[in-house]
């Protein structure tokens, strides 16, 4: 007995000659743990080899694992006179084992708890192992997927590229990785992010590959519904006409609209990572003290500012809103400008409308008592006097006060049409000549009271119009009535008619104050006077030059140089086929129209 049997038994060499084989080696089957037939049997017989695994018990009741073997010793005749027996102690490579089957059992039973489908494959690819989920998605048996009858569930169109980059993997021994679709059992195709990595034995070959396939058909649905929701919302920030911003906790813009590359002339990318101060926009010290008050305070801030753009001052409403994360500190601030340039300015017109009303009530009160007083005074000396002079005068003196009031509620029957929509228009054909004839004698009193002289000069004979005559009468008669009020006695007043291409104009000049650079724009509308006291003291309501705006379907202009002398202009349209022709004795003609605007040079 060697130095190694003596160790395993516990018996010492010398201890154990003479002593039986039993008594020394004490062996029990390692699976059913009972004692083992004596390897001395085998001198009963002419066999050889190993007896197999066992457990010995040494001397002292210590166990082991044994590999044994036994081999006969025999005479020259060949009968069995001993036995050798030969054994090694394989506890630790039994450890290993049971801890490599341990491991096994695990790894399948994580495989099969894993919401993925999972197999094995050797190192040529060869697949020997698939867990439930395979099966349960694909609805096929190992039978039929063994091997390589995977590629069945693959798209035909995507197979070629899958199989070119597994065979890749298996030469080069590297993990492969691939998104691809995978039929399952009812015919649909999913995707599938597909993950092999290669098992290495002790001398780094590759034992077997491990391959996981996840489902990311529901991530890809969503992260695309996500994209399409992302890009909707940028197409609706895009076309918003507000300037949307996003601002971080060191006042960087992390995201802007193009509503503000419309506004500033400036790229979104060049906002992107930088301040207000950075960009060197206007008001930057205002809107980052606002900034940084939302960050602190987590309350919305909103201030008011003007930008200078290409298109002239921009007026904006800025609001700040935090954007908290769910500890509730700021992480980022929202930013909405709004325009308000368009809204301010109809404000401003709307306020302007009203205090033109007000100025215009109190002059309507002014006119309306001033003619009122005449009358109750022509009634009282009526009731007094028999003097037929005296009546006389006195009825004169009442009618031309009741002239005036009946213009005054005329006017104000003019207001009542023009708010309401209610302007109505009868065109009929007349002579140029017939309807200045009419504008002159309307207004032949005052110009004759004035000392005003009137030039008239017409330039084209056969001139018709096809128009409203009670309106363009009061357009020309209010046109020469007002250069009559606002020119110095014993002015000229010129009325004269030309033809531009197809129009014909008809021009009414003098010269008087003029009007304002500031009130150009506003000489059209409802109400409007230039100087409310010299208004009053000529008479007038502000109704006239609204009433040519809105005369047809013209159009309306006014323009005003710097000398104190104004001409006010009638463009009208040429009728093709003039029905007639006549002229004055200063050779004025006229064209039937289609339509009126109105210039006012001053």
């Amino acid at each position: 007995m060697n130095a190694v049997a003596a160790e395993l038994t516990g018996w010492p060499a010398a201890a154990a000659v003479g002593q039986s084989l039993s008594e020394v080696f004490q062996v029990l089957d390692a699976d059913a743990g009972r004692p083992l037939d004596n390897p001395a049997a085998l001198r009963e017989t002419c066999g050889t080899g190993p007896v197999g695994a066992a457990i010995l018990v040494a001397k002292n009741g210590a166990v082991a694992f044994i590999d044994e073997g036994a081999a006969p010793l025999r005479d020259r005749i060949g009968n069995v006179r001993g036995a050798v027996l030969i054994f090694r102690d394989v506890s630790e490579r039994r450890r290993q084992i049971a801890e490599l089957e341990r491991r096994e059992r695990q790894f399948h039973s994580l495989a099969e708890s894993i919401p993925r489908l999972c197999w094995m494959a050797n190192p040529d690819g060869h697949v020997f192992w698939y867990n439930r989920r395979w099966y349960e998605f694909t609805g096929n048996s190992f039978a039929k997927m063994e091997g390589w009858g995977w590629q069945s569930m693959h798209d035909p169109l995507v197979l070629p590229r899958v199989m070119a980059g597994w065979r890749a993997a298996i030469q080069a021994g590297v993990p492969f990785e691939m998104d691809f679709p995978l039929k399952g059992a009812d015919g649909r195709f999913r995707q599938f992010l597909t993950l092999v990595i290669p098992m290495r034995d002790q001398s780094g070959q590759v034992a077997r590959w491990i391959g996981t396939n996840t489902d990311v058909t529901t991530v890809r649905e969503a992260a695309q519904a996500l994209r399409d929701r992302e890009r909707e919302l940028q197409t609706i920030a895009d076309n918003t006409p507000d300037i949307l911003s996003r601002y971080d906790r060191q006042l960087r813009h992390v995201f802007i609209n193009r509503a503000a590359e419309r506004v500033s002339g400036r790229p979104q990318a060049e906002f992107l990572g930088k301040t207000h101060r950075e960009l060197g926009l206007p008001d930057a010290p205002r809107m980052e003290a606002a900034l940084r008050f939302v960050f602190s305070q987590g309350e919305r801030r909103t201030i008011e500012l003007r930008h200078e753009s290409q298109a002239g001052p921009l007026d904006f409403l800025v609001q700040f809103i935090p954007a908290p994360r769910p500890d509730g500190e700021v992480e980022h601030v929202l930013g909405v400008s709004r325009d308000r340039t368009a809204e301010k300015a109809a404000q401003d017109a709307l306020r302007a409308t009203d205090r033109r009303k007000d100025e215009f009530l109190a002059t309507l009160a002014h006119e309306l008592r001033n003619p009122l007083g005449p009358l109750r005074t022509g009634l009282r000396v009526l009731r007094k006097t028999q003097d037929a002079a005296v009546m006389q005068r006195t009825h004169e003196a009442m009618e031309r006060q009741l002239g005036h009031l009946i213009r005054l509620i005329d006017d104000l029957m003019d207001v009542s049409r023009l708010t309401s929509g209610k302007v109505v228009l009868r065109r009929e054909r007349v002579s140029l000549e017939s309807l200045v004839e009419m504008a002159l004698e309307a207004t032949r009193v005052q110009v004759e009271a004035s000392g005003h002289t009137l030039l008239v000069d017409v330039a084209e004979p056969t001139l018709w119009l096809d128009v409203d005559v009670t309106r363009m009468c009061q357009v020309l008669a209010n046109l020469l009535t007002n250069a009559v009020k606002y020119s110095p006695d014993g002015s000229r007043i010129s009325l004269a008619a030309w033809r531009e291409d197809c129009q014909v104009v008809i021009a009414i000049g003098d010269e008087g104050l003029g009007i304002p650079a500031h009130m150009l724009a506003q000489v059209f509308e409802l109400f409007a006077q230039i100087n409310n006291t010299l208004a009053r003291a000529q008479g007038g309501l502000g109704v006239g030059l609204t009433w040519r705006a809105a005369s047809s379907t013209c159009t309306a202009a006014a323009s005003s140089p710097p000398a104190p002398a104004s001409t006010r202009a009638a463009p009208l349209p040429c009728a093709c086929r003039p029905p007639s022709r006549w002229r004055l004795d200063n050779g004025l003609e006229s064209v039937m129209p289609r339509w009126i605007s109105i210039r006012k040079r001053i």
